[in-house]
């Protein structure tokens, strides 16, 4: 009976050594997948816009050897590796990426053992674009004009006068500083884009000019003998016309204007100034010296004096 037992004792110490290994190598096993393992992923990753480039980055993480950023657009899928956090659009279009073309993108970490990378980000929105370049801008003197060459992809310019929040939209590659206002002036273009994957250029380089601006005369005029009253037509609105009555010259600020289509109608009131003098002139007055009338511009009209007996 004693000897049968012990043989059951030995018999249990061997079931439980076996045991004890399965369970030992078990959680071994478990640990060395926990270490292997990574679950975490890293935040989502960020786009950066320079004027000139566009970056997609991630949030660094020494403890990893790199980062894998990921792009998807329906079955198309780009995969590109990186040792530092940030890529350009550059590096991803030489992937295969589409101008244009609006992909998800996320990031994971590249372990130092092979398969201890992390899990892939939450994904985000990244439309596939470039800046158009800016343009290079020059003046010429002699025919007034601002120039630069033709954008590649560009739809259209900008003329920015002085920082003004209503720009001059072009479409051609000059812009006659006829259209704007006399003055020292500083000037930049930009290039714009109707196309996808085309941004807005950078400002270009900046000129400065002194603009002189020729008033623009007036394109008729018409006296009323009988009100006493100039009617004058012009493209412009003035503040201030300049009347040639006979040999006198005066300066009118008080006067009606009305805009019609393109044009805008001056009445003049002269009952107080005028001397039956047979011939009247006008001009717009000189606003500055950066803006000025052409004297020799004069619009004149001939009175027509009604006959004696309808005067009396």
């Amino acid at each position: 009976m004693s000897s049968k037992k012990k043989l059951n004792n030995k018999d249990l110490i061997k079931i439980l050594s076996i045991s004890i290994f399965v369970v030992v190598a078990v959680v071994g096993l478990a640990i060395a997948f926990l270490l292997n393992y990574n679950g975490f992923s890293p935040a989502k990753p960020s786009i950066i816009y320079d004027g000139k480039n566009i970056f997609l980055t991630a949030p660094i993480n020494d403890s990893y050897e790199g980062y894998r950023f990921k792009f998807e657009y329906k079955e198309d899928k780009i995969i590109l590796d990186s040792s530092v956090n940030i890529i350009s659009t550059a590096s991803v279009i030489e992937k295969g990426a589409k101008l244009g073309q609006t992909y998800d993108v996320s990031v994971c970490y590249l372990g130092k053992k092979a398969g201890n990378n992390s899990e892939f980000s939450q994904k985000i929105k990244w439309t596939c674009s470039i800046y158009l370049n800016a343009p290079n801008i020059v003046y010429d003197n002699e025919t007034n004009f601002i120039t630069w060459q033709d954008v590649e992809n560009a739809d259209y310019y900008q003329v920015f006068v002085n920082g003004i929040a209503d720009p001059y939209k072009v479409e051609e590659t000059s812009f006659d500083l006829k259209e704007i206002d006399g003055g020292e002036r500083t000037i930049y273009v930009v290039a714009y884009s109707e196309q996808n994957g085309y941004l807005t250029s950078r400002a270009s380089n900046i000129v400065e000019v002194e603009v002189i601006k020729i008033l623009k005369g007036f394109s008729s005029i018409s006296f009323d003998y009988t009100d006493k009253v100039v009617t004058a037509i012009s493209e412009e609105r003035y503040e201030s016309v300049e009347l040639l009555i006979g040999s006198s010259r005066y300066e009118i600020k008080q006067f009606s204007v009305v805009e019609e289509e393109d044009t805008f109608v001056y009445k003049i009131s002269i009952d107080k100034i005028y001397n039956n003098e047979d011939l009247i002139g006008i001009l717009p007055k000189d606003i500055d010296e950066y803006n000025q009338s052409n004297k020799d511009d004069v619009r004149y009209c001939r009175v027509e004096f009604p006959e004696e007996s309808e005067t009396q």
